[in-house]
């Protein structure tokens, strides 16, 4: 994947993300400003609730007398509760005006008594206190109410940015993880292409190579199997003759397979994917091979299910890759064995195939090399480029083989595919 490709996925990820913690940071500014008004009004609030309480203590403590000096104390104690109220108003008008009704009632019923005591009318004055305890009464209750109301919806406001800052966490962890993921998963991509591009120009390199040696090598193959074929004749009663020219024969025939692997593995043929019903193209397969399974007493146990499992495939490239496992199977079970074959679809709708034997198995230190080239364990039975072939043609298919197995226990080969629409 290059770089415009990237970009055309990972920038539209990249403007999200920006608008998204944009929007979140705008949200968080208003959240947090609202706080500070809240908290702002419960202080203030606070502080006309002192003031005026000191107020009211001056008032029932007798500090306002007949003494002007006195009056003007109060006054004093009135601007504060002034000074508050005019601050409360710039933000919440109603209630800043409720109260400071009430308090303009409390002060204004303050200075006609305190009219009445200047004018010596003192068991008048102190007649109509309480009314002025009433009036301070409902003040205290407006302002108690509104603390309490303004209590609560800061402990709201705490609770929506504490609730705010738990989701931006949790998107803000989602996108990292969702654009490392991203950038890893790119990089993986990239290496897989870098993979696929090294192996397809070795794959290439081998092709050349390959046909240059198949070449020089049948030439010299194709003169001895004449000269075999002509020293039959000359020869045709002397047996020690007959049996060195069978030697020579299945060396040539086995030298010949060897070239034909080679070249089927170094060549990149073009796979034509159609959807098939995988059971059919195993039927065929266990055709081919009818012959070598019933001489070796091999019983063949399929596990199909009776309705079609399709995968789109290479009929014939597929077919090839039954046929070697299947080989595989029979030269592990020289006296005799069971071949288990099963088809099913996985919890994600995959195709499996499970090709199960009862031969001698595979060693854990040879295990891990059943797909390299040339390797093989069965004597000369097999060139060691068929499951080499296998793998390359499963995974072209999108697919994986992996082999269990150990020794003296059977081994078991495990196909998995994408299923097709059948």
């Amino acid at each position: 994947m290059n770089f415009s490709e990237k970009t055309k996925i990972t920038l539209p990820i990249l403007l999200i993300a920006i608008f998204v913690f944009s929007s979140f940071g705008w949200i968080f500014y208003f959240h947090n400003y609202q706080l500070k008004q809240i908290t702002r009004t419960v202080y203030l609030l606070n502080t006309i609730d002192r003031d005026i309480k000191e107020f009211n203590m001056a008032v029932q403590s007798g500090i306002l007398t007949l003494d002007n000096k006195y009056v003007i104390h109060a006054d004093k104690h009135s601007l504060s509760v002034f000074d508050s109220l005019s601050t409360l108003r710039k933000s919440h008008s109603l209630e800043a005006e409720r109260i400071k009704r009430k308090y303009m009632e409390y002060y204004s019923k303050l200075v006609s008594i305190n009219s009445l005591f200047l004018e010596k009318r003192i068991a008048e004055g102190r007649k109509r206190l309480g009314e002025l305890e009433l009036i301070y009464s409902e003040i205290n209750d407006e302002i108690s109410k509104a603390i309490a109301m303004h209590t609560l919806e800061h402990e709201r406001a705490v609770k929506n940015i504490n609730i705010f800052m738990a989701v931006t966490s949790f998107v803000f962890i989602v996108m990292v993880s969702l654009i490392i993921a991203l950038f890893m998963h790119y990089s993986k991509k990239r290496k897989q292409a870098e993979k696929a591009m090294i192996e397809s120009e070795k794959m290439a390199s081998l092709g050349v190579l390959a046909a240059g040696i198949a070449h020089e090598i049948r030439n010299p193959l194709t003169i001895i199997s004449l000269g075999i074929e002509h020293l039959k004749q000359m020869f045709a009663g002397d047996k020690d003759v007959l049996y060195l020219t069978g030697n020579i024969h299945n060396a040539v025939e086995r030298a010949d397979k060897i070239i034909k692997g080679l070249l089927d593995y170094s060549q990149q043929s073009a796979f034509r994917f159609e959807d098939f019903d995988v059971s059919l193209i195993i039927e065929e397969s266990l055709q081919i091979l009818d012959e070598q399974i019933k001489n070796r007493n091999i019983s063949v146990v399929k596990q199909f299910s009776p309705l079609p499992l399709h995968l789109k495939c290479d009929r014939d490239k597929m077919r090839q890759v039954f046929v070697s496992i299947m080989l595989n199977a029979i030269n592990a079970m020289p006296d005799g064995g069971t071949l288990s074959i099963k088809l099913e679809r996985d919890e994600r709708a995959a195709m499996r195939i499970i090709f199960a034997d009862t031969g001698k198995g595979i060693s854990e230190k040879e295990i891990h090399r059943v797909f390299d080239p040339f390797f093989s364990d069965s004597q000369g039975a097999s060139t060691g480029l068929g499951l080499s072939i296998a793998k390359g043609i499963v995974e072209r298919h999108g697919g994986k083989i992996i082999i269990e197995s150990r020794r003296g226990k059977g081994t078991d080969v495990i196909i998995t595919c994408p299923a097709g629409k059948g």
